[in-house]
């Protein structure tokens, strides 16, 4: 009985020590692609690190949208030292499409005395083969954080929860209810809307961020700062996707709001973030508007 059990000793040894290692969940390996997207950008410089994580078709804004690669590959490299860190992630059930957001600041290289700017981005990720690779890349202005930014991130996701493998003609109609719901509730150029229209729409952790303004974050602070705004806004769709299992989406385009005294008004680009939430309708967990006063 006693070498029974030196040899089950033994054996269990060797199981665990020739066991594959358990493979990362597709949000920390979504988490780990930005810090390194980041940390590249303080090594080789922004131009290097975009070039080096924006997918062949990324869309980033200057201040209009164009293809990244190309801009970066035609422009010379920006005089400015851009760092940022995640301060929120999350990925799709099937794993290869997600988000990050957090802040960032920028300094002038060849200032350092000068003020720093600072600000929240958006990036939307899409695996390519096991890489993650950038989408699109939007983000606002805004004062000095009060607080050093803290990674806040949902249920790690150690993979699938379901099995989703959806035919085209589901994912065809997912898309379709998402696009349903963004024209409804935001109107056209025709047809412009009060903001208000957001609120049956916020997910219950949504993300709000406008320029000038810390990001908001919650249904409540939300429904509080739309209580406030006045005036109409519309949208005129661009582009955007959903994830293989019909969860996570995402829509952009432009935007136009008119103050209530009808002469003030703000243009610029949007991105929002959909999700599958409660009972089954796409809620909106993050909402952007980049742009300034005509």
């Amino acid at each position: 009985m006693k070498n029974l059990l030196k040899s089950l000793s033994i054996l269990i040894l060797v199981c665990a020590a020739v066991a594959p290692a358990q493979k990362a969940s597709p949000l920390s390996t979504l988490v780990n692609a930005e810090l390194s997207f980041a940390r590249t950008s303080g090594e080789k410089g922004m131009d290097s690190a975009f070039i080096a994580f924006l997918a062949a078709d990324a869309v980033i804004f200057r201040p209009h949208p164009v293809n990244g690669q190309d801009w970066f590959r035609s422009h010379p490299a920006p005089p400015i030292k851009l760092t940022w860190t995640p301060g929120y992630a999350d990925v799709s059930v099937t794993g290869e499409l997600g988000y990050t957001t957090g802040p960032w600041m920028a300094r002038d290289k060849g200032d350092t005395t000068a003020p720093a700017a600072y600000g929240e981005f958006v990036t939307i990720w899409k695996k390519s083969g096991d890489a993650w690779k950038v989408k699109l890349d939007l983000g606002i202005s805004h004062p000095a954080p009060v607080r050093a930014a803290r990674l806040d991130l949902p249920a790690d996701k150690s993979g699938p929860s379901v099995l989703v493998r959806p035919d085209s003609g589901y994912l065809a109609a997912e898309w379709s209810e998402l696009r349903g719901r963004e024209r409804a509730a935001f109107g056209d150029s025709l047809h412009p809307v009060p903001a208000l229209n957001f609120i049956p729409l916020l997910g219950a952790g949504v993300r709000m961020l406008r320029p000038g303004h810390l990001p908001i974050v919650g249904s409540d602070s939300v429904r509080e700062f739309l209580n406030a705004q006045s005036g109409k806004f519309s949208r005129s769709f661009l582009g955007g996707n959903i994830s293989r299992g019909g969860d996570l989406g995402y829509t952009y385009g432009a935007y136009r709001s008119r103050g209530e005294d009808q002469t003030s008004t703000t243009e610029g680009y949007y991105l929002t973030v959909w999700k599958k939430e409660g009972k089954g309708e796409w809620n909106i967990v993050l909402d952007l508007q980049a742009g300034g006063k005509k």
